[in-house]
């Protein structure tokens, strides 16, 4: 009963009408009492939880070291309930565990808050602090910054839950990784104390995180690194300050380490964006302020706007839009069984560039990419089937501007889908289904998938050259000294993908880069190429950077979690 009312809420979230009644302030409490319900029912995640958490008490031995974490909190009236919970699940780590934990009563009125903190103050590893009237939650958390002394802040909210072996598994990613500066690990979300909605999270993909703050929950930082950058210092992020703080760090050129466990539970209420991202009406403001000021930070900003994701019925998901035309130049190679029947099309939906257009037969060897390309005065180079029809006129102009502001992206594609609306291709994992398939084939453009990451862009492995765009510096340099002979046109980004990750590029995919196809692509490629290309790759497949590690896929399906060793 439970799977079937969760199919049906998330079915629900796709129409307008129903999402419109929704968020009416007079449904607000039927809409919370329905979706507790159908949490509720799913016990599936908790089964697994209880079992993971007893599997991984053999994978995270660390000896505790003296002031190395130092958790912060900000607490205005929250309910005692709640602080509670958070304070125990901190007390039972302190008896094997060294930190600190800054608490700041950030002018709470209620009394039995007040009187809960004042107790909680007698705990050795407390340091509470008060100050008479709020200072909202960017003044209190540079408050609390201040005031710790670990080499590591930790951001917790005071209505949250820790795992009784988060301290473990922090402190020994901490030194299996050398300090790094920044770290994040993996989420749920907890309903009336139980364990619910799991977010297994890829690495580190500043794609992603640019159009989804997945790294939020729990965020770790160098709290010297973070005083340099300025960390909660920006008043205009106090609906997002951990996405503000991740991209700093990011500016700063520091890449963030993942824990890829389940350490954090951010807890569901009426009042929490856990449970509804629009209950504080500043988190749409702040997410405007934070991406805008990252944009004003690119040398062509002009030329970008930060407007709604198309792709989402709600306000607070977002598109860094390329909004000017540009004097870059690509050539787009057709790549055709037959006849040059998508030509003209081509044409007219690649007009915003200063563009050419032609044609190679599928069978052609890779190598006269190499005759073409030599010395030509292109930055990008595209290829694309005679057998699709592509959705978006703009769609190399969204290329270029990942391009342009990830500078670590070589190749770009998009998602392809036929007449029934069901996923053809929306990027290659390396591992998943058949060797490397793309995990959604087969289900409807318009499926709730997991955490909607077809309507995001993100990274991935690879993607064929059905529909793909290469930044041409790239392809040469790949041409030249790492494509095998053996390497067909049809496959050929399998290979580039798998030479862009050992040169540590990155390949993104995008949304707003879409086709129609009724085409078979893995029909044109002959398995003795597969054969192959395992040979060579066997050293990087799986390539889990942006799938999970406990993630079992089965048959290029969905990822569902399993429990796995993560040290393999």
């Amino acid at each position: 009963m439970g799977d079937l009312l969760n199919k049906f809420y998330d079915k629900a979230k796709q129409s307008n009408a129903i999402r419109a009644l929704a968020n009416l302030p007079i449904l607000s409490n039927i809409k919370e009492r329905i979706m507790t319900h159908i949490l509720l029912q799913d016990r599936n995640h908790e089964s697994w939880i209880s079992k993971h958490l007893e599997h991984r008490k053999t994978l995270y031995c660390s000896t505790a070291e003296p002031g190395l974490l130092s958790f912060i909190t900000t607490v205005w009236n929250t309910p005692v309930q709640y602080l509670k919970i958070l304070a125990e699940s901190l007390l039972v780590q302190a008896k094997v565990h060294d930190f600190e934990w800054i608490v700041l009563d950030n002018g709470s009125k209620d009394e039995d808050t007040i009187n809960y903190l004042n107790d909680l103050a007698s705990n050795s590893f407390v340091k509470l602090y008060k100050v008479e009237d709020n200072m909202g939650i960017i003044g209190g958390m540079n408050y609390c910054l201040q005031k710790a002394s670990g080499r590591y802040v930790l951001p917790l909210d005071s209505d949250d839950y820790l795992y009784p072996d988060a301290l473990s598994i922090l402190t020994w990613h901490i030194k299996e990784f050398n300090y790094p500066s920044i770290l994040y690990s993996d989420e749920d979300k907890i309903i009336k104390n139980k364990s619910v909605m799991p977010y297994f999270k890829p690495d580190w993909d500043p794609v992603l995180f640019l159009n989804s703050a997945y790294i939020a929950h729990l965020g770790a930082f160098d709290r010297k690194l973070a005083i340099k950058l300025n960390v909660y210092k920006n008043s205009d992020a106090e609906g997002c300050h951990d996405w503000d703080t991740f991209i700093k760090f990011m500016i700063a050129n520091h890449k963030p380490v993942h824990i890829p466990e389940i350490i954090y539970s951010w807890r569901m209420h009426k009042d929490s964006t856990a449970m509804n991202i629009s209950s504080k009406s500043f988190i749409r403001e702040s997410h405007k302020s934070i991406l805008n000021r990252f944009i004003s930070g690119l040398p062509n900003s002009d030329d970008y706007q930060l407007v709604n994701n198309p792709f989402f019925q709600g306000k607070n998901d977002w598109w860094i839009k390329r909004v000017n035309k540009s004097s870059a130049k690509m050539l787009t190679i057709v790549l055709r069984t037959g006849n040059d029947s998508n030509m003209a099309m081509l044409r007219d939906t690649c007009k915003n560039l200063h563009h050419d257009t032609l044609s190679l037969k599928m069978n052609s060897n890779p190598t006269v990419l190499l005759e073409i390309l030599h010395s030509s005065n292109y930055d990008l180079v595209s290829f694309v089937s005679e057998n699709i029809r592509i959705s978006n006129p703009n769609w190399d102009l969204e290329a270029l501007s990942l391009f342009e502001i990830h500078k670590d992206v070589v190749m770009i594609g998009g998602l392809t889908f036929n007449k029934r609306q069901k996923v053809v291709g929306a990027g290659i994992y390396f591992g998943v289904g058949n060797l490397c398939d793309t995990p959604y084939k087969d289900l409807s453009i318009k499926d709730p998938i997991y955490n909607s990451i077809l309507k995001r862009q993100h990274s991935v492995s690879a993607f064929h050259t059905q529909l793909c765009v290469f930044e041409i510096s790239f392809l040469v340099d790949f041409l030249k000294h790492a494509c095998p002979d053996s390497a067909s046109l049809s496959f050929l980004g399998m290979w580039a993908g798998a030479y862009a990750l050992r040169e540590n590029k990155r390949v993104a995919y995008s949304p707003f880069i879409s086709a129609k196809t009724e085409e078979n692509w893995d029909e044109l490629i002959q398995r003795p190429e597969k054969l192959e290309f395992l040979k060579h790759n066997k050293d990087i497949i799986p390539d889990t950077r942006y799938y999970h590690k406990l993630f079992n896929v089965k048959n290029g399906k969905e990822f569902q979690p399993k429990l796995h060793d993560c040290s393999t």
